[in-house]
């Protein structure tokens, strides 16, 4: 699903997003209200965000399909570029 689609074709009685990042290429992040999120995003990322317990703050896609920054609440943070 595109991100217009799974953001206005979600049943109301789900959560709601509380964080929209968005890329070119049709990448994107969102956090929802119950802590769940979902994404599109370059194999790499995909396994940073599977493999960390860290919560997320804020992401930034870069030009490139596979370049992200990714900032956790602790103060750590990913990168590729």
């Amino acid at each position: 699903k595109n991100l217009h689609n799974k953001l206005n074709g979600r049943q109301k009685k789900l959560p709601a997003p509380v964080y929209v990042s968005m890329g070119s290429q049709d990448r994107y992040y969102i956090k929802f209200a119950d802590g769940k999120s979902e994404y599109v995003a370059c194999e790499e990322m995909n396994e940073a965000l599977k493999s960390t317990s860290r919560t997320v703050k804020t992401i930034a896609f870069g030009e490139d399909w596979d370049s992200y920054f990714i900032v956790y609440t602790d103060g750590w943070w990913q990168c590729k570029n």
